[in-house]
């Protein structure tokens, strides 16, 4: 299965579609409070990272 990191995940529309693709999504990335609320409550168990400028890189996890 191939893993994928979410940039600028909006509400989630493309990780849902990676995901009935039969990819895992593994982290996202957003900073927009009312995008993030959509996202919990669609992926619950899924890291988030909030400003994409503040992301250490050294600290995700890699995916394909």
């Amino acid at each position: 299965m191939l893993t994928v990191g979410s940039l600028f995940a909006g509400i989630g529309g493309l990780d849902l579609g990676l995901e009935r693709a039969g990819m895992q999504v593994k982290w996202q990335v957003e900073n927009d409070p009312y995008c993030v609320r959509v996202l919990e409550k669609h992926w619950p168990s899924i890291k988030r990272y909030g400003d994409i400028k503040q992301v250490k890189w050294n600290e995700v996890e890699p995916v394909d």
